[in-house]
């Protein structure tokens, strides 16, 4: 069992400027303080066999979210999260092995998403931000198979991920012929992606090379 406590806090102070040296307005302007306070308690359970090995932890954060904005409206929040990891590993025989994992994330929000003034980024480019203290979630599947013959140098693994989010972050555009706005906003739309990646090593003593 591990435990942990994290206190941070970030200041943010943006304005724009007319030619007379005039903020433009409260639109063009940021001035915020975010603060988040963590505690964290984390129990993890191993069981390894001969043939089998498998851990699961239960991480359990406790949250208290302080984003004071000076200029509109602030938001607190306190969440509880429980996030699961679990691993699982199964021999086949001493030179193979299967595997898989399941791990569950939900991060919070960093501090460049969550100022809502506009932020001029260069010439032409500017940034905003729709306010949420909604975490990101993410949902990550791996399955793995590992063949290593140490002795005559033949290595293959093959490994397959796959992660769900059920929520993701957005770009509302706006141009016209002299700006962009890019308004970052975290919307409930779901995303999935697949990853397969295959590596495979064998040393050939005729040519004294490894391919």
């Amino acid at each position: 069992i591990s435990t942990e406590y994290l206190r941070t806090s970030t200041k943010l102070f943006s304005a724009l400027y007319d030619v007379d040296n005039n903020i433009l307005g409260n639109q063009y302007k940021n001035d915020n303080n975010y603060k988040v306070n963590l505690f964290s308690l984390k129990p993890i359970f191993t069981l390894n066999k001969t043939h089998y090995s498998f851990k699961i932890a239960i991480n359990t954060l406790l949250y208290k979210i302080e984003f004071k904005d000076f200029i509109n409206n602030s938001v607190n929040a306190n969440e509880f999260i429980i996030t699961p990891e679990f691993y699982f590993n199964y021999k086949l025989n001493r030179k193979a092995k299967l595997s898989a994992s399941y791990q569950y994330h939900a991060i919070l929000p960093e501090e460049d998403k969550l100022f809502s003034g506009i932020i001029q980024n260069d010439y032409r480019s500017f940034s905003s931000n729709t306010l949420s203290l909604e975490f990101l979630q993410t949902h990550s599947y791996t399955f793995e198979y590992a063949y290593n013959d140490f002795f005559n140098f033949k290595k293959l693994h093959i490994n397959i991920k796959h992660n769900y989010k059920p929520n993701n972050y957005f770009y509302d555009s706006s141009i016209n012929q002299n700006i962009t706005v890019n308004n970052l906003f975290l919307a409930s739309l779901s995303t999935k992606d697949y990853n397969l990646n295959l590596f495979g090593e064998i040393y050939f003593h005729p040519l004294k090379t490894t391919f």
